[in-house]
């Protein structure tokens, strides 16, 4: 039997899993984050029914394996500084990647994002950002690549990590794209 998102009452969808093991990750969930957990469950569901996105769709097992372990990497004190590089594909917006890859990379890392080649405005938005976060832009690489007969232009944006980012960041979730980091 398949069972679609459309079918299922989301207040049926008790937290406490989410709630308990994100609280053994030191990560504190509000009322309207874990309704989001619960939308974005319903999402998954619906869409797996029209096309396999996972396998793993029972809702105990999806808020341990999908969720738990996607808020594991909150742990900012666990993984702040300690990478190489960071890499984002199609995300975010310039500032907001800033502020969610260069916290995690050592100082002399990099974090490369994958943006449009018309990624020019993005970059200049992000001039603040990639400064408070510890970064300069190292290299802009524009790739033109075609993959059966379609051509698609690139770019990628290496970011050098100079020094540490400040504590603060960072922010909560959701926070750096409500409220980017621009000048």
């Amino acid at each position: 039997m398949v069972i679609r998102g459309s079918e299922i009452h989301p207040q049926t969808l008790h937290t406490r899993t989410l709630e308990t093991g994100a609280k053994e990750l030191g990560v504190s969930l509000d009322a309207a984050q874990l309704d989001q957990f619960r939308r974005y469950y319903l999402e998954l569901v619906e869409w797996n029914s029209k096309m396999n996105l996972t396998t793993v769709t029972d809702w105990e097992e999806v808020q341990k394996r999908h969720f738990l372990d996607s808020l594991a990497l909150a742990r900012e004190e666990d993984m702040r500084g300690h990478f190489d590089m960071a890499f984002a594909r199609a995300v975010a917006p310039m500032p907001t990647l800033a502020e969610l890859t260069l916290p995690f990379c050592r100082v002399g890392g990099l974090a490369a994002l994958h943006k449009t080649a018309a990624a020019s405005a993005e970059i200049e938005s992000a001039g603040e950002a990639i400064c408070i976060m510890g970064g300069r832009i190292r290299e802009t690489i524009e790739i033109e690549a075609a993959w059966e007969g379609e051509t698609s232009n690139k770019t990628i944006i290496l970011i050098e990590k100079t020094r540490d980012t400040p504590a603060k960041y960072p922010r909560r979730p959701g926070i750096p794209a409500k409220r980017p980091l621009t000048g």
